[in-house]
């Protein structure tokens, strides 16, 4: 899986064809978007149904389970079509994120507005750290 602008985010996860079944993009960076605003907004992997394109729902998995971005969709149940949702191991999505990160973080290393912007952010010291005068740990 990959995420992010020209250092990845914008490329798709991408099935390959398998038999019958033709290749089909899966979690671009839009997918994305939406989960993390799903996840923020209202704590739920679930899209808000008017902001749906193709996967209603996430479902987490621990690494008990191999597979990772695995959409399943158009189950029919007793005659009832069942929500789509996009099966992912949360350890591996976890890590292509932080990947995903990283490659954009080194493609905006030059960016002065994008730097500035990063100092504000959420940092999480260490022990030995200085702040006002005071040693931690």
């Amino acid at each position: 899986m990959r995420l992010g602008t020209n250092s990845g985010l914008n490329q798709p996860t991408v099935s390959p064809p398998s038999g019958d079944m033709p290749a089909r993009i899966y979690l671009a960076a839009a997918d994305c978007f939406q989960l993390r605003c799903s996840l923020l907004h209202s704590g739920s992997v679930d899209v808000e149904q008017k902001k749906v394109v193709d996967i209603e729902s996430f479902k987490f998995f621990d690494d008990t389970m191999k597979a990772h971005c695995n959409y399943v969709g158009g189950n029919l149940i007793n005659g009832v079509l069942e929500p789509s949702y996009l099966r992912l191991s949360a350890s591996q999505f976890c890590r292509d994120v932080f990947d995903a990160v990283d490659k954009w973080d080194m493609s905006v290393a030059n960016d002065d507005a994008v730097q500035a912007e990063k100092k504000k952010l959420l940092f999480i010291h260490s022990a030995g750290v200085i702040i006002g005068g005071v040693k931690y740990g």
